[in-house]
């Protein structure tokens, strides 16, 4: 009987204990931790590539790609645990929109990226100077990303 009770004591241990250390993101409605690494208005690359929605889970496959953006350092980040996102949309006018991941929520087997974009509203004016808006950002989470995109209008001002 002591014994049966030493397998129900253990037992409640490790279900608390696996509760305590179990998916961080249940614990946190779903939301996964970003970290933005590189974020700029303009690209040292010239090529206008168009739109990148590009996942990167490797350390060389990020650094090569960083390389081609900016001569910045790459920034260390663990391949174990997560995968680095670009958000590129390409060369705009230098009243270029502001792009960036706003969220990631985990789902299941997968990740959703939210991608925010807000666009400045006709009449902002300009010039005809180039940019090229770009992001960086560690997904510490190693699920299938699956990206949905928002655009918003912001007024002048």
């Amino acid at each position: 009987m002591k014994q049966i009770g030493k397998i129900a004591l253990l037992f409640a241990l490790s279900t608390s204990i696996a509760a305590c250390i179990g998916d961080s993101n249940a614990s946190n409605g779903g939301n996964v931790e970003t970290q933005t690494l590189h974020k700029a208005e303009w690209s040292s690359s010239l090529l206008d590539t168009g739109r990148v929605l590009q996942v990167f889970n490797t350390a060389y496959d990020y650094e090569v790609a960083l390389s081609s953006y900016t001569n910045d350092d790459p920034v260390e980040v663990d391949f174990t645990q997560g995968q680095v996102v670009l958000v590129d949309y390409g060369t705009t006018p230098t009243q270029s929109p502001e792009i960036g991941v706003k969220s990631v929520k985990s789902s299941g087997e997968h990740a959703v990226v939210n991608v925010k974009i807000k666009r400045p509203g006709s009449g902002c004016g300009g010039n005809h100077a180039i940019g090229r808006p770009y992001e960086f950002v560690y997904v510490a989470t190693t699920k299938k990303l699956i990206f949905k995109e928002s655009v918003s209008v912001s007024g002048c001002g």
